[in-house]
């Protein structure tokens, strides 16, 4: 009976340890976009918070679909490199 309940308390730990890790990974990445440079973080974030589709962050970006396209890879690159520094996302 003990040794059932230590399981269970031992897998609940484990499982509260990777939502934590997680909350810190979201929390990194987060922090990460906003040192981005003005344009990069304009364009992830008209993208992504609210999800919007190209055409619509171009709408509201007031630019060419092209260009949210370009200007996101651009952003992205920026972002995984940082990423790649960050003590957050390495094991």
């Amino acid at each position: 009976m003990v040794d059932k309940r230590d399981r269970r308390r031992q897998r609940a730990n484990e499982a509260i340890g990777n939502l934590e890790r997680q909350l810190q990974q979201i929390t990194e990445v987060q922090n990460l976009v906003y040192t981005l440079d003005t344009r990069s973080k304009c364009v992830l974030l008209a993208l992504y918070y609210p999800y919007r589709s190209y055409d619509e962050a171009a709408e509201f970006l007031q630019v060419e679909r092209t260009t949210v396209y370009r200007q996101r890879e651009i952003a992205l690159n920026r972002l995984f490199a940082r990423a790649e520094r960050s003590k957050a996302f390495r094991e």
